[in-house]
């Protein structure tokens, strides 16, 4: 409910299995992006029917999904990001997310 909320007049960006969400919540997000090896294949299907733009990567890559987003967003002048569900029950997974989103450069 919360992200329907803020999500009013923003462009949703989804990585990875993110996009599992927004299909099960009906959020048809402008851009996806991960190697896609979390995300439910149905939910990559429902993407490209949507006509989502996508950019996959190989799984086997020097950058994390939510990194390559990121550098992404540095070619926006006013990006706006709220990360969310990085957590994934994974310590590392959450210490990356932390460590990558405090070195993006990403104007605060």
């Amino acid at each position: 409910e919360w992200l329907k909320k803020i999500n009013l007049d923003r462009p949703l960006w989804c990585i990875d299995h993110g996009i599992d969400f927004c299909r099960e919540n009906n959020f048809i997000p402008k851009f996806l992006i991960g190697d896609f090896d979390s995300a439910n294949g149905c939910s990559v299907d429902w993407a490209i029917k949507n006509k989502v733009q996508i950019e996959r990567h190989p799984v086997d890559k020097d950058l994390t999904d939510t990194q390559l987003t990121l550098k992404h967003l540095e070619d926006f002048k006013d990006a706006f990001a709220i990360i969310t569900g990085v957590f994934g029950g994974r310590f590392d997974h959450l210490y990356s997310t932390i460590l990558s989103c405090a070195n993006a450069k990403i104007k605060n």
